[in-house]
């Protein structure tokens, strides 16, 4: 079997969404021989736990931006270091291991490697280089959204999570991106009826609908948004509950005592966030991704995560949301930001519970037919023409 030698470049020490999806690729692709070029850290332990042979560059570490008081001309000259560092490894990790493609993970890593991209593409040497972006809006605005498109002018290829990623991009770009969306390991995504009844006792669920939302506790996500819908609906409906599912950040201080402040632990409570997402999923009822229309997601996770676990999901209709969703067959959609519209969506879920078994057969369906691994890895294959 002819394999293909690739690298992987990641800008950070930690893992989360899409390092997970990118590991997970690598893990069940049997036509790439994987290296990654990252910093120490929990993401590079993570990948050595699963025998990925892993090449330490701590330059990279820079990318997360850490709050550092510097000078101007300090930060220009760590970054200058950090530029040749990076691309220096790269060049002779290319060389020593003759390797066939560079898979930069994310903008930040793309951008480090910019450099060694235009100069491998003068040149005309036989290296493919791709990126992957799974962003919609970046925090540093228009000055991020250039660097992104330069790196679509220069990479051979460039991977969008979505639609709605790939047309954020001018349309004269279109035919460098291409849409490669995650992929979800189906056999260990499985509703579990032993985990269901594990994780409902310890929240003495008993035969309430149990309503979650899960992830970062972030303005965007659109939590205060939800508890006020919820609000209005607990006051007609007793057997139903929200769960808050996820951590804050530091940075959110406000937004974090706007959140605390809705709970009232009898109809809305708080949980912290658990890695074993297939019992908090068996355990729930509806998933609910309420992302606000100025600062929508790529493409929700926890939808399709949801969905492989035959869940009732409900997202606003902004972001990839839609690219997941046939609204009314698989999941819900609702007007992105308007609490009434989200309201009149989960009362409906609530009046119908007993005849949506066909909407969780199709949510399961969807997902291996769209958003499973195997998928994942013949589409990237085909993109990247591995034979």
């Amino acid at each position: 079997m002819n394999t293909r030698k690739i690298l992987y470049v990641f800008g950070s020490s930690n893992y989360s969404g899409a390092e997970i999806v990118i590991t997970r690729l690598m893990e069940k692709n049997p036509l790439v021989e994987p290296t990654v070029l990252c910093p120490d850290g929990s993401f590079a332990d993570l990948l050595k736990s699963k025998s990925i042979t892993v090449k330490s560059q701590n330059a990279l570490k820079a990318l997360n931006r850490a709050n550092v008081q510097r000078s101007k001309l300090a930060t220009l000259l760590i970054f200058a270091s950090n530029f040749l560092l990076i691309n220096a490894t790269v060049f002779f990790l290319i060389l020593r291991r003759r390797l066939n493609i560079v898979h930069a993970n994310n903008l930040s890593a793309s951008v480090y490697i910019l450099p060694l991209v235009i100069v491998f593409k003068a040149l005309r040497l036989p290296v493919k280089f791709v990126w992957s972006n799974h962003d919609l809006v970046y925090p540093d605005g228009q000055k991020m959204d250039n660097l992104a498109e330069k790196c679509v002018k220069h990479f051979d290829t460039t991977l969008a999570v979505s639609l709605a990623v790939k047309n954020k991009f001018s349309a004269g770009l279109h035919n460098k991106i291409e849409i490669l969306y995650n992929g979800l390991d189906l056999e260990a995504f499985k509703f579990s009826d032993a985990l269901r009844s594990t994780f409902r006792e310890r929240i003495s669920a008993g035969d309430d609908i149990v309503f979650a939302i899960v992830g970062l506790i972030i303005p965007r996500k659109g939590h205060l948004l939800l508890m006020e819908a919820f609000k209005r609906l607990s006051r007609q409906y007793d057997n139903i509950r929200l769960l808050i599912v996820g951590k804050f950040l530091p940075v959110e201080h406000d937004y974090e005592l706007a959140v605390r402040a809705q709970v009232d632990n009898k109809n809305i409570f708080l949980q912290d966030y658990t890695n074993n997402v297939v019992e908090l999923y068996s355990g729930i009822d509806v998933l609910v991704n309420a992302s606000l229309p100025e600062m929508s997601e790529p493409l929700g996770t926890t939808i399709y995560e949801a969905m492989a676990i035959n869940r009732i999901a409900v997202a606003s209709d902004t972001g990839g949301s839609p690219e997941i969703i046939t609204d009314r067959v698989d999941a819900f959609l609702f007007r992105a930001g308007d609490v009434a519209a989200l309201e009149f969506v989960l009362a409906n879920i609530i009046n119908n519970w007993d005849k949506l078994d066909g909407i969780r057969d199709n949510a399961r369906k969807l997902t291996e037919e769209k958003f499973n691994i195997d998928a994942m890895v013949m589409n990237y294959n085909t993109i990247l023409k591995i034979a």
